[in-house]
This record gives structure tokens, C-alpha cells and sequence, in this order.
């Protein structure tokens, strides 16, 4: 276990969800230990994985602020930017974390929506500055949530060539939100 706090305070996180599986083998099912996997891969990136892992720790009777703000950041690498706000809303309403304050800031901006953007953003940092750690994180969060605003504006163009010029329309109006949050 302080293996994979190690690992993941020095940024190794591909190495810390590995090894916070292989603990599981040794310690058996536990939830927060599913729950630390799911938080360790999802900053590594590896959104899927960390999504399984969450669902073991939920299945295993975890619900608690760890494994909601997982589900929030994994819900906003999928893009699903309101089941995003959703986990963390459930988060904050048990703990009021700097993590949550910022993962729900994120997923408002994500959603276009700018003043609860910013409300979630002066919470996050009302009772202290935010850590590092927090700050590296949320950085992680938007440059995943960049890729797909990408890929929007790709695909713009070929909607308009193809005749479909309102969902292009449509489409440009949620990728300008969300550029502007």
C-alpha cells in the first residue's frame, strides 16, 4: 500500500494501478483498494481500466468520496461531462474536497456552463491554495478533455460538405461553449 502511494506521489501511475491490482491478489476483494486502483489508472490515463476498477469497488459497497471523484474524472475522459458533474456533486455533498471542487469546475467548463465554473473554482480554493497535486491533476483532466473538442472541430467541415449544415451548426455552438468555459 505505501508502494502505491509512492508511485503515484512520484507520478508512476501506470505502476501504481499495476500494483495496486497486484495488492489485491495478496490482501483479497477489498473496495477501497479497487477504489485506489480506479484513481491511479484514471491518472494514468487508462480510462477503461479505471473504470472497471471503480466498478469493483462500488460493487464491493464502496460509495464513498474516493470513488466518486474517480467516476467523475473517468465520466469526464468519456466526455460525459453531466454524469461528470453528477459524481461530483454526490462527492462534495459527502466531503467538500479541493479535488471535487475542481473535477466538477472542469466538467462544468467542459459543458459550457462558465459561472458554475467559476463558483466551483473560488470554493476549491477558499480554504487554502491548491496543492499540486491537485493542480497536476486537474491539468491531466483537460488536456484528455481537449482531444475530443478536437475531434469535433474535424468534423465539422465534412457535416457541412455533406449538406447537414445545422448539426455542423449545432456541433460548433458546443465546441465554442465549451472553448469559452
Amino acid at each position: 500500500l505505501e508502494l502505491i502511494d509512492l508511485l503515484v506521489h512520484e507520478g508512476l501511475y501506470e505502476f501504481a494501478g499495476g500494483e495496486a491490482e497486484r495488492a489485491l491478489r495478496i490482501t483479497g476483494d477489498q473496495g477501497p483498494l479497487w477504489s485506489r486502483a480506479a484513481d491511479a489508472w484514471i491518472q494514468a490515463g487508462q480510462t477503461e481500466k479505471a473504470l472497471a476498477c471503480a466498478n469493483q469497488a462500488v460493487a464491493r459497497g464502496e460509495s464513498g468520496v474516493a470513488v466518486l471523484q474517480v467516476l467523475g474524472e473517468i465520466w469526464m475522459q468519456k466526455g460525459d461531462y453531466e454524469k461528470a458533474v453528477g459524481a461530483f456533486d454526490q462527492a462534495i455533498g459527502q466531503e467538500p474536497t479541493q479535488r471535487a471542487f475542481l473535477g466538477r469546475s472542469l466538467a462544468r467548463a467542459m459543458n459550457g456552463d462558465v459561472k458554475g465554473c467559476v463558483q466551483d473554482l473560488e470554493s476549491a480554493q477558499s480554504s487554502e491554495t491548491v496543492a499540486n497535486e491537485q493542480y497536476q491533476r486537474a491539468m491531466g483532466l483537460v488536456s484528455r478533455a481537449i482531444a475530443p473538442i478536437a475531434e469535433n472541430l474535424r468534423r465539422i467541415p465534412p457535416m457541412t460538405r455533406l449538406g447537414k449544415s445545422s448539426a455542423a451548426l449545432a456541433l460548433a455552438q458546443a465546441v465554442n461553449q465549451s472553448l469559452t468555459a
